[in-house]
């Protein structure tokens, strides 16, 4: 994970808990639960593409079992989310879930945005 990607998600889950902690402890908890599920997931993911990478050929029925192995992970997360409504809150789990991607977004946007200031000032200066 990179130094931003992690400041993103920490910024990202840092907001959200605060902002919904005067509403329902079920909801922080249950997003906090979901962006662990997040994050398992895309280190799962990295590591799944250096392997790819590393042996530059796959075998469909790993890769197969790879898929079917996160979305287990994703339902495991959503049913202990629903089974205990009294600790955690299936919808920001269901969120949680969705960090990582939304700071991947994120990142790639600023990053973006950074060459896209880069670039203007180096033309600039000519």
């Amino acid at each position: 994970m990179s130094r931003s990607l992690k400041k993103n998600c920490l910024v990202c889950t840092a907001v959200f808990c605060l902002i919904t902690l005067w509403i329902d402890i079920r909801i922080v908890l249950g997003f906090l639960f979901g962006a662990i599920g997040s994050i398992l997931l895309y280190l799962r993911n990295v590591a799944f593409c250096n392997a790819v990478l590393d042996e530059r050929s796959t075998r469909h029925l790993k890769t197969f079992g790879r898929f079917m192995q996160s979305y287990a992970i994703m339902a495991i997360v959503l049913i202990v989310s629903a089974a205990k409504p009294e600790l955690l809150n299936v919808f920001s789990a269901a969120l949680g879930l969705l960090l990582v991607k939304f700071c991947l977004i994120l990142e790639t946007f600023t990053e973006r945005r950074d060459k896209n200031e880069f670039s203007s000032a180096s033309d600039n200066s000519d």
